[in-house]
């Protein structure tokens, strides 16, 4: 079974904001980390990506976090 998903005009989610609200998503891939910043004045997504070395640090700390997590676990 699939689902259909229509489209959202940009116009759409920006109104969902104010001027003291955004919207931050975060997309992680295996090379990349992508945040798309949106606000209620902006005309376009502001898009950021990470450094490598961002990204690996996320990586570790995850990688730590569940580490931890288990062994308190047992």
């Amino acid at each position: 079974m699939t689902q259909r998903v229509e489209p959202i005009p940009f116009q759409d989610i920006q109104r969902l904001t104010d001027d003291r609200t955004a919207i931050i998503e975060w997309y992680i891939t295996s090379d990349n980390i992508l945040t798309f910043i949106l606000t209620a004045n902006s005309r376009h997504p502001l898009v950021e990506q990470a450094s490598v070395r961002e990204l690996e640090a996320l990586v570790n700390f995850v990688k730590a976090y569940f580490t931890a997590y288990y062994q308190k676990e047992n």
